[in-house]
């Protein structure tokens, strides 16, 4: 009976506080590769192709960076991660993972 109401009260907690990730754009995914991913909505406000970085801007304002590589996938950019240099200002969705806490993407989609 313990571990029924245990995992109740972890099930209203999740419930609580999904609301306010969500509000943030901020959201769990699902499990990639073994890792628990997030995703974070924003417009591309500029690319590093020497550090292998890029930044976006989210809704509050704040500016989040992200590493990327071989592995990052790109949806609605026919030219990769390199082709979006060129479009500041665009809007993103980009799935991540923290690793060393770093925010690592794993897909980058290109809204529309």
């Amino acid at each position: 009976m313990k571990n029924v109401w245990g995992l109740l009260s972890v099930v209203v907690l999740m419930m609580t506080i999904s609301p306010a990730l969500n509000a943030s754009g901020v959201h769990t995914g699902a499990l990639y590769q073994g890792e628990r991913t997030a995703t974070l909505k924003g417009e591309l406000i500029k690319v590093d192709s020497d550090s292998l970085t890029f930044t976006i801007k989210v809704d509050n304002g704040d500016q989040v960076q992200f590493q990327y590589n071989k592995d990052t996938t790109v949806e609605g950019s026919q030219s990769g991660i390199q082709g979006l240099s060129a479009n500041t200002g665009t809007q993103l969705s980009v799935q991540y993972e923290e690793k060393s806490g770093k925010k690592v993407a794993v897909k980058i989609e290109v809204l529309k």
